[in-house]
């Protein structure tokens, strides 16, 4: 299961710290990379443990330096992060992920254990506070010059 969500609101941040150039993009690289990680380790410290398979195959991977994507890798994760049948429960924005595997629910319902989305929900709000203080530290350096 992989969760490509593009964080919106961030572009005016993003346009004031490419303002700084070359080191302004690093920072954006840097707290990019850093949530990816977050959202990686978050949704492994989530996600339900039986022999280990899942926790293990959740991965970031950079697409680009501004852009990565957070995979559980199992063929399960699906099922285990928004359950099946009656019980299965998708939040509103995760729709069309979960479509994507509702064509191949099994008869039985097994209840949501969400690992991935709680995860994002998490980091999507730390994100503009990171990109928010790299902004601060580079206003303060470039002005006290």
């Amino acid at each position: 299961m992989r969760i490509t969500v593009k964080i919106q609101g961030q572009d005016k941040l993003i346009k004031k710290l490419e303002a700084f150039g070359k080191e302004g993009v690093k920072m954006i690289e840097d707290t990019t990379k850093i949530n990816a990680q977050d959202i990686e380790a978050e949704a492994k410290r989530l996600a339900p443990v039986d022999n280990g398979d899942l926790k293990q195959n959740i991965k970031a991977q950079s697409i680009d330096p501004l852009n990565y994507v957070v995979t559980a890798y199992m063929p399960y994760s699906a099922y285990q992060e928004f359950g099946t049948g009656s019980l299965a429960e998708i939040p509103e924005e995760m729709q069309e992920i979960a479509n994507q595997f509702n064509k191949h629910q099994n008869r039985y319902s097994i209840p949501p254990q969400p690992f991935m989305y709680p995860a994002f929900v998490k980091v999507r709000k730390q994100y503009p506070k990171d990109l928010e203080q790299g902004l601060e530290i580079l206003t303060k350096k470039y002005s006290d010059d």
